[in-house]
């Protein structure tokens, strides 16, 4: 009798499910036995279904520094700015000169902190340098993060 689709499925499922640290061997065992039943277009779902399988297991799992890490990040930023806010309350102002290190700084950090501590982000448009350009660009994650912050943060500071 020949199984239907979502039928090897769930045997499948109820196979791993008995015993989930044996994935693999199990995924191949039973494609093996479709097979041999002659259930070519079966097994070959049961390949798809390893493929995607497997690509989840090569995923690395996220370092436990990587946190630590965003929180360090995060933490310098709050100390950078709020040395600014003291110097300024003692009439030492950051120079208009050093306006975009400042948004550079700024940019980098907060980039680092959320890149770190898992977040995400896209950022995309068109290369402003040319007028009607077909050229855009499209960047993700902490890069991202750092292009809505130096954008933004060169457009607002004063």
């Amino acid at each position: 009798m020949a199984l239907s689709a979502a039928q090897a499925t769930q045997e499948l499922l109820r196979r791993i499910d008995e015993n989930p640290t044996e994935r693999g061997r199990i995924i191949k065992a039973y494609y093996a036995e479709l097979v041999a039943a002659g259930e070519t277009e079966t097994a070959n779902l049961i390949l798809t279904i390893r493929a995607i399988t497997m690509a989840r297991d090569d995923e690395k799992a996220v370092p436990p520094w990587f946190p630590v890490a965003g929180f360090i990040s995060l933490g310098i930023t709050i100390l950078f700015f709020m040395a600014l806010t003291i110097a300024s309350m003692f009439q030492k102002e950051v120079p208009q000169s050093s306006r975009y290190l400042v948004v550079i700084v700024m940019s980098l950090a907060v980039a680092a902190s959320f890149s770190f501590l898992g977040g995400s982000a896209v950022a995309s448009g068109k290369i402003p340098i040319f007028k009607d350009s077909p050229l855009g660009f499209s960047v993700g994650g902490g890069i991202a993060v750092f292009v809505i912050v130096f954008a933004l943060g060169n457009h607002y500071y004063l």
